[in-house]
């Protein structure tokens, strides 16, 4: 699920970067919902492991274990952090008023 869910907001801001381009202004809108969804999904990839029996510690003997904890935590704040620039971004008044000219 979290694969088609990922591929889905993908096509989205892909269209949506596309409409921007366009000064298009539904590009602002479905930018802003692709974003929202795929910030939700990157903060939950962490509650997702844990409760699916991952076992998430650093201070492990396994490096792969070591690996994926980093990958967890590291990784998906990067892509919550940057799902959460971009839509700040595309909600500002400035690119609602870039659209419209």
């Amino acid at each position: 699920m979290n694969i088609v869910l990922a591929a889905a907001s993908i096509a989205a801001i892909t269209v949506g970067n596309r409409w921007l381009l366009h000064r298009e202004s539904a590009g602002v809108g479905l930018i802003a919902a692709a974003t929202a969804v795929a910030a939700l999904q990157a903060m939950t990839i962490p509650l997702q492991v844990v409760l699916t029996g991952g076992d998430l510690s650093f201070g492990g003997n396994d490096p792969f274990e070591t690996l994926l904890s980093v990958f967890v935590y590291l990784v998906a704040s990067a892509a919550a952090v940057t799902a959460i620039a971009a839509l700040t971004f595309v909600l500002l008044p400035a690119t609602r008023a870039w659209c419209r000219t």
